[in-house]
């Protein structure tokens, strides 16, 4: 499970999609060593979410958030994690791998983890492009779907409309199984040495 950011100024541990220059969304991708994925996650900046930020092509389930900065926060993550409970509950026991931001481990999350039988693998900082399966395979690949994208609005408006909310979505329906497509994520978790388990890499 890692959130990402997709903009100008690259963060580690998130992906973000910066639409205005200053507006930020995330992205949250939940992804098994099989190649399956659960729904994203997409975190607004907003105080409160609109219906007309949505879209009719997202993904279906995909669920929705909003923050002051449009970064995960922990009790945004919170609600996740009690979602992924929910639609992974006939996979236990379970390991789930977080990267090292600071919402994913609080101790609700923790203790509910404990009670579900599930446990959680923190990875260290400033390991993402060695450890974290889905920077090394998936997020590179989507980011440059989304720049096409991206370019293609601005081609076809002639740079004149900002990219709305609801035009996010629906670049992230056009781009998000080309970038987490199953042989993208079974790639990174045997790139990383954690499925099949390697030691020497």
């Amino acid at each position: 499970m890692q959130d990402h950011r997709f903009s100008g100024e690259e963060n580690h541990t998130c992906c973000q999609w910066s639409k205005s220059g200053k507006e930020s969304t995330t992205v949250l991708a939940m992804c098994c060593a099989d190649g399956t994925t659960l729904p994203p996650v997409v975190v607004f900046r907003g105080k409160h979410m609109q219906s007309t930020w949505k879209s009719t092509q997202d993904i279906p389930g995909t669920q929705y958030a909003v923050s002051e900065n449009g970064w995960m926060t922990t009790p945004i993550f919170e609600d996740i994690f009690k979602y992924f409970v929910d639609e992974t509950k006939d996979r236990r026991p379970l390991l789930l791998i977080l990267d090292g931001h600071i919402s994913h481990t609080s101790i609700a999350t923790v203790e509910l983890a404990k009670k579900e039988n599930i446990s959680i693998l923190k990875l260290p900082a400033h390991c993402t492009d060695v450890l974290q399966p889905l920077v090394v395979t998936c997020f590179a690949p989507l980011k440059n779907y989304n720049q096409y994208a991206l370019n293609d609005h601005v081609n076809k408006t002639g740079a004149r409309e900002p990219l709305r909310k609801c035009g996010f979505v629906n670049m992230l329906y056009s781009v998000w199984e080309k970038g987490l497509s199953p042989q993208n994520i079974k790639k990174g978790f045997e790139s990383t040495g954690i499925y099949p388990c390697n030691g020497d890499k």
